[in-house]
C-alpha cells in the first residue's frame, strides 16, 4: 500500500481511490481515553447569532453547546463526533 499512496502525490484522486483512502484512515491511531471529558457545557445565550464551525449552522436557544479548553464552542453533537471520528483537537485552533 505505501507505493499506492506515493502514486497519489503525482496525480488527481479518483473515485476508485476511495477504498484505499478509507483503509488509510482506519489505520490511523485514535487517541486513547474519553475525549468528551475535555468538553464543558456552555450557556447558549452567550453564543446566540454565532455559528458552529463544524456544521456551519447558527446556534439556537434550544441547542446543547460544548466548549473545549481553548474556549471554542460547538454544538455538543458536532464536537463529540469530531473528536471521536476525526481528531482529538479543536477544529479551529488545533489545541
Amino acid at each position: 500500500m505505501p507505493s499506492q499512496v506515493s502514486e497519489l502525490l503525482d496525480r488527481d484522486i479518483t473515485p476508485e481511490d476511495y477504498e484505499m483512502l478509507l483503509q488509510l484512515d482506519e489505520a490511523l491511531e485514535r487517541p486513547a481515553g474519553n475525549e468528551s471529558e475535555k468538553l464543558r457545557p456552555v450557556a447558549t445565550e452567550e453564543l446566540l447569532g454565532e455559528t458552529c464551525a463544524i456544521c456551519l449552522h447558527a446556534f439556537e436557544r434550544t441547542d446543547a453547546l460544548s466548549a473545549l479548553p481553548c474556549s471554542h464552542a460547538f454544538h455538543e453533537a458536532c464536537i463529540s463526533k469530531w473528536m471521536m471520528k476525526r481528531c482529538a483537537s479543536c477544529p479551529l485552533c488545533g489545541k
